[in-house]
């Protein structure tokens, strides 16, 4: 698949919104697209149910040897808000999805104040001027949310 695709199943992984047989699915996948190491093979192969103290060495394994990065917690919500941000500049997903992702990454990252905009975004309220937001102005705000937080990050995984 890809390492976004992995970024973002480590960022659910954090949230507790996966469950180990979630990674036995995961790695089925990754072999369906033509991906392979031994270890993913062996994650793949493992029986369900499962818990995370039999898979997550597995999985670990397999990121490393598909190259895919293992960040920590707070790592991982960052280089998923980046990642989501460029989605939303790009148009590769909904504002109103985007913004959700982007402001459950800023409440998992304790409030961080580059990402309070967020917030204020996701009670319709505008990031400026906190106003109330209108329907047909929001898409574009967000989008220019985006893109002004973006300007201010380093890359994370496409």
């Amino acid at each position: 698949m890809s390492a976004r695709i992995a970024l973002e199943f480590l960022c659910e992984k954090y949230w507790r919104r996966k469950f180990a047989s979630d990674a036995i699915e995961w790695a089925v996948a990754e072999l369906m697209q033509g991906n392979d190491s031994e270890s993913l093979r062996r994650l793949a192969a493992t029986i369900k149910p499962t818990d995370w103290w039999e898979v997550e060495p597995l999985l670990q394994a397999s990121f490393a040897e598909l190259g895919y990065p293992w960040l920590a917690e707070t790592d991982c919500y960052w280089a998923c808000a980046e990642a989501t941000a460029r989605d939303i500049v790009a148009e590769r997903v909904d504002p109103s999805e985007g913004c959700a992702t982007m402001y459950r990454l800023c409440v998992a990252l304790e409030y961080p104040s580059e990402l309070l905009v967020w917030d204020h975004l996701c009670a319709d309220l505008h990031p400026d001027s906190l106003q109330d937001l209108s329907a047909e102005d929001f898409p574009a705000v967000v989008r220019a949310s985006a893109a002004a937080w973006l300007r201010t990050r380093q890359s994370a995984p496409e």
